[in-house]
């Protein structure tokens, strides 16, 4: 699992993911027939937006997340030399999982379930970006056309056209290894 291949580092990781969702979201959907104006639907992407503002706010940089739609991945890659990163990452997963657990039970919806897993992954490189966006910043900056400020702030709201979370790549998170499961 940690063949050298290059200076760089190992062919694989050992990552750890743990995936939320939540319970009856999609029912609630279904029962107002997927009408968005309807008053369950709009009840449902209230709980949708609370549910991932909670869930982003728990991210940090070394315990990062990505919320698709009425889910969330935490990820990390272990580490081979000390346990205090594992440690680390199964505490913040639990604290997440009941903080959203305990918004969810305020609002009177039946919280969110997750999975735990750990196995290894390989390392794969993120895509290149297009630099389109970045040169247009650059360009107005150097035209004075906009302020440094404007600049730092638009970079930074920015959306990528397409996401690449590393760590969640060519992963194989198997129960063989590891996996708890919480409700």
């Amino acid at each position: 699992m940690s063949k050298r291949v290059n200076r760089k580092g190992y062919q694989f990781a050992l990552a750890c993911v743990a995936w939320g969702d939540l319970l009856g979201y999609g029912s609630m959907i279904e029962s107002a027939r997927f009408y968005p104006s309807d008053r369950k639907t709009i009840r449902a992407i209230r709980r949708l937006k609370t549910f991932q503002k909670t869930a982003m706010g728990e991210a940090t940089r070394s315990f990062r997340s990505m919320p698709i739609n009425d889910g969330v991945a935490f990820f990390c890659d272990l580490s081979y030399k000390s346990n205090s990163v594992t440690a680390d990452f199964l505490k913040r997963s639990i604290q997440a999982f009941e903080k959203i657990n305990r918004v969810e039970k305020k609002a009177n919806h039946p919280g969110m379930r997750m999975v735990i897993s750990v196995g290894p992954r390989a390392k794969i490189a993120r895509p290149r970006r297009s630099t389109i966006h970045l040169r247009s910043i650059f360009s107005r900056l150097a035209n004075k056309i906009i302020t440094q400020r404007h600049a730092v702030n638009e970079a930074y709201k920015s959306s990528p056209i397409a996401g690449f979370v590393p760590a969640l790549q060519a992963n194989q998170q198997t129960p063989q290894l590891a996996q708890f499961a919480f409700y």
